[in-house]
């Protein structure tokens, strides 16, 4: 007999609820008509003022595609207790033309990474156009959250060529370089007593060109050289190490200049081709300032652009998940598994996940505090192609709004990924005793978890919402979705026997339908 879990219909019914507005039910500028623009407002309201869900009927099913197809469905109801907050929203301008998204989903994520840093777990930011809109559970604000949030932080680091710089720009001045440009930076790091000099040796004059980062660094260090000097040692990427020595060995003879926050430290000449990946930054360093340039070089969190605050308000943002109550009768799989009754209880404070059968546990996943914040804000970010459909319903005065979500932001997330994992080994395999491939059952969920993380995908779930357009509340949301999976690759690189004849990769559909009580 299989074990079963439930971890899609605890995704379902958060993506569902209001947990999970749309970036234009939240504040952001809406691109649909004024009058469905109106409608998602009116709906952000309503879900605000909303502290309880009740799911009147739940249907979930879903299929993996095998010689022996795997069936497996539930019906039931829950309900669902939210706490909301008071709380400040924040609005960046972006400053620059043309800024690239992967550079504005780069920055996203480093503000959302300090923000955990500084203690708001809970805050979320989104990318709406050229701007940032940045969601914090707290009011007032501390005075150094802005400045924190939008420091550059680290060095900048640069290798810049210098093989037609004038002579008299050297160890000191500060350059104007394309990248500074291109991160939003121009005279942003120099200073009227030390004006940006040009590739003319003029102020102001063309940039230098930049031929490498220190995006590009693997690692830096401090040490001391036999002679006493404190240096800065580093280590390149494979793409650094390629990029240092074409340049190298097409520029003997030259110069080439090492640049930290727009001032050259070093403009060394090259003797030869450096092909190594290593070299070292000199300068007139103390121990104390070796170590501290070595620490903010090894800080990834480098703000690739330049953001300026806009607006501040505050007001009431998402609501806090207490409660996850779920009904499930019965839960059916495979064709001939069913159980009586299923409850699933979720606090999100608890360190325990624990989902139960009549008698035993089936599954017990334990998961950080902010696990399932993090998914959430994972997946606000994924949401997107936001639209207005028509309802399936004939008899409905519902408007049925639908986005998607690329299944990859689903994977990749750490709590969301182990939980499909999980659901997928109980549906895959029988009772058998990992043991006896060399196995433990968490090996395996390691490795299956891993498998989905890098596993490509192009594949999206469709999510839609029906708002009412009597009081604008939720009233159904609708999940589905069909993807690849390889797996007879998951059987062959475990060694444990699956299925006969299975194929390349495998269909797996599943879907979704949650009713809620007007």
């Amino acid at each position: 007999m299989k074990k079963l879990v439930i971890p899609l219909l605890i995704f379902g019914i958060v993506v569902g609820s209001h947990w999970f507005l749309p970036a234009q039910a939240q504040g952001g500028d809406c691109d649909l008509s004024p009058e469905d623009c109106a409608i998602l407002e009116a709906h952000a309201a309503k879900m605000l003022d909303t502290t309880t869900l009740a799911i009147e009927d739940l249907a979930f099913k879903g299929l993996i595609d095998l010689p022996d197809p795997i069936e497996f469905s539930a019906q039931g109801d829950g309900i669902t207790h939210f706490e909301v907050k008071q709380g400040t929203r924040l609005l960046f301008d972006i400053v620059g033309e043309g800024v690239e998204e992967t550079t504005k989903q780069q920055t996203r994520d480093i503000l959302s990474r300090r923000l955990v840093t500084l203690g708001f777990a809970n805050a979320s930011v989104q990318i709406v156009q050229n701007q940032l809109v940045v969601e914090v559970p707290i009011s007032p604000l501390p005075e150094s959250l802005v400045s924190d949030l939008t420091a550059r932080g680290g060095v900048l680091l640069e290798f810049v060529d210098f093989s037609e710089a004038p002579m008299d720009v050297t160890d000191g001045a500060c350059i104007l370089t394309d990248v500074q440009i291109a991160f939003g930076y121009l005279n942003g790091l120099c200073s009227p007593e030390n004006p940006g000099i040009g590739s003319d040796g003029q102020p102001d004059g063309p940039p230098f060109h930049s031929i490498m980062t220190g995006d590009e660094l693997a690692d830096a260090w401090a040490e001391a050289t036999s002679f006493g000097n404190w240096v800065i040692s580093f280590a390149l990427t494979p793409a650094g190490q390629q990029i240092f020595a074409d340049y190298t060995a097409q520029h003997i003879g030259d110069r080439l200049a090492i640049v930290l926050d727009g001032i050259v430290i070093s403009a060394p000449t090259i003797q030869n081709a450096i092909i190594g990946g290593q070299g070292q930054i000199s300068g007139d360093f103390s121990e104390t300032q070796a170590n501290s340039l070595a620490e903010q070089l090894r800080d990834k969190d480098v703000l690739p652009l330049k953001l300026l605050l806009n607006t501040t308000e505050t007001r009431s943002i998402f609501p806090n998940l207490q409660m996850l109550s779920l009904n499930l009768t019965p839960f059916v799989c495979c064709t001939s598994v069913s159980r009586t009754e299923t409850d699933l209880l979720l606090g999100i404070f608890s360190s325990n996940l624990s989902i139960s059968g009549s008698s035993t546990p089936m599954m017990s996943i334990d998961y950080e505090e902010n696990a399932i914040t993090d998914l959430w804000l994972s997946l606000v970010a994924a949401n997107s192609n936001l639209s207005r459909i028509a309802s399936t319903k004939s008899t409905d005065s519902s408007a049925v709004f639908q986005s998607e979500i690329p299944l990859q932001a689903l994977f990749s997330n750490d709590f969301l990924g182990r939980l499909l994992a999980e659901f997928l080994i109980h549906l895959l395999f029988d009772e058998i005793d990992f043991a006896a491939y060399g196995l433990t059952y968490g090996k395996v969920v390691d490795f299956l978890a891993t498998t989905l993380a890098g596993f490509p995908s192009d594949d999206i779930l469709l999510v839609r919402r029906y708002i009412s357009l009597d009081d604008y509340s939720l009233r159904r949301v609708e999940l589905s979705t069909d993807f690849e999976f390889p797996v007879s690759l998951l059987a062959d690189t475990l060694g444990i026997p699956l299925f006969e004849d299975v194929s390349e990769t495998s269909i797996i559909h599943f879907e979704l339908q949650a009713d809620f009580d007007e």
